[in-house]
């Protein structure tokens, strides 16, 4: 139910203009802002008894890929968090919102890739019909859902640990690595050019490979944390 509500007003309020207008003027994005903190999702995680929804952070995970999805120009995860732990968002939480919304944005991927390859005819027949092509879709596919269930680790509670976070942000920073590579292959010289929305998601997700730590960072903080635990 939340993620119905949450997904229509983005699909309303969050359409790929207002993602470009707003990364070449973050006041165009002030509409949407506004939307989101009348629509109270911010306090999803906030306890009923406090005037929230009292959603887990397993619960939550859902907006928080949306967020990846729709390449949500607001803050959204971070803010909903804090407003749980009434403290500041630590890099652990930081970096887990981060890999949730790597994951949604790679489904997004998958869903223009789909959309292209049976919209796009090569020799009479649509791209989807030829084995290789079906063959690259069910590689990002399987991405995909690692990456969901990678940042569904991330985001499993109660807390964020350092080990929950590592495996989250490297599995989905491969799988966005993958996933990309795939989709332009797929898409062809159009989805390099910056009209193109893949042009969008595709800088968002080299962005977020790198947000709060890299694969390596993380690889390094992970092996340290288990040494410590042995």
């Amino acid at each position: 139910m939340f993620l119905e509500a949450f997904t229509r007003l983005l699909e309303t309020h969050c359409p790929p203009a207002v993602v470009r207008a707003a990364r070449a003027d973050p006041l165009a994005a002030e509409p949407l802002r506004i939307a989101i903190a009348e629509s109270g999702f911010l306090d999803a995680l906030v306890p009923e008894a406090d005037g929230g929804a009292g959603l887990s952070l397993p619960e939550f995970a859902p907006l928080a890929l949306a967020e990846g999805r729709f390449l949500l120009p607001v803050p959204f995860g971070g803010p909903a968090v804090e407003r749980l732990t009434r403290q500041p968002l630590g890099q652990d939480a930081a970096a887990a919102l981060a890999a949730a919304r790597m994951a949604g944005a790679c489904q997004r991927l998958l869903d223009m890739t789909l959309d292209h390859v049976t919209t796009r005819t090569q020799f009479g027949r649509p791209l989807s019909a030829f084995q290789a092509i079906q063959h690259q879709v069910a590689l990002m596919a399987e991405e995909v859902v690692a990456a969901t269930l990678a940042a569904s680790i991330g985001l499993r509670g109660p807390g964020f640990s350092t080990d929950c976070t590592a495996i989250a942000k490297i599995r989905c920073a491969e799988a966005a690595e993958s996933v990309t590579a795939i989709a332009h292959q797929l898409h062809g010289a159009i989805g390099a050019t910056a009209e193109h929305d893949l042009h969008l998601w595709t800088l968002e997700l080299k962005e977020l490979q790198r947000l709060h730590g890299t694969s390596a960072v993380w690889a390094i903080r992970l092996g340290k944390a288990r040494a410590s635990s042995a």
